[in-house]
């Protein structure tokens, strides 16, 4: 009884649950009912997660509305999602006969993230609520921005010098140069 009082209260719950029964449906080539299935979850949770779309175990939808999951998308065990997150998005590129992200086991994704085309996200990743994902990730970073970059790995903060951020690389620039003329007045006779 309480797991449909859930299923009838709990947009997230409801959301995992038709996922869950379109992709089984799926995987024994019940289409109509698959199709059904991710309908209703349109229309119910207002979220669009592809039953063709392979997911872990432990699916946590988190806040419904605006949830897009492409159908060739991997996603690992663990996998935390909130409202307005984009997954997949042929960009044209493919990888490895792929057009769709593979992401890795415990990773969470905050609100209007969008993680496009062929990369893949490494175990433990946590992506910046609005973040726009376009390049691989590795294992136990976090990332954010658009595009989005590593901020942190494991425990390790990456400091803003040392990522591969044109902003950054102009400030390092620009932080020489004026190191330079403060040299060349400290040298020259007054």
């Amino acid at each position: 009884m309480r797991i449909v009082a859930r299923f009838m209260n709990d947009h997230g719950f409801r959301a995992v649950c038709l996922y869950r029964w379109g992709h089984y449906f799926f995987e024994k080539n019940l289409r109509i009912l698959a199709r059904l299935c991710q309908h209703l979850m349109l229309h119910t949770a207002h979220c669009s997660i592809s039953v063709a779309a392979r997911i872990g175990p432990g699916l946590t939808v988190r806040h419904v509305g605006d949830i897009v999951v492409g159908g060739r998308s991997v996603i690992g065990s663990r996998f935390d999602i909130r409202q307005g997150v984009t997954i997949g998005g042929n960009t044209g590129k493919q990888v490895d006969g792929r057009s769709q992200p593979l992401i890795g086991d415990d990773v969470r994704v905050g609100a209007g993230a969008k993680i496009l085309g062929p990369v893949r996200i490494g175990n433990g990743v946590i992506v910046g609520a609005n973040s726009v994902v376009v390049s691989d990730v590795p294992d136990e970073a976090v990332v954010v921005g658009i595009p989005a970059r590593v901020i942190r790995r494991g425990s390790t903060p990456v400091s803003a010098l040392d990522r591969d951020d044109p902003i950054a690389r102009k400030v390092r620039e620009l932080t020489q140069r004026v190191e330079h003329l403060e040299a060349i007045l400290r040298t020259t006779p007054e």
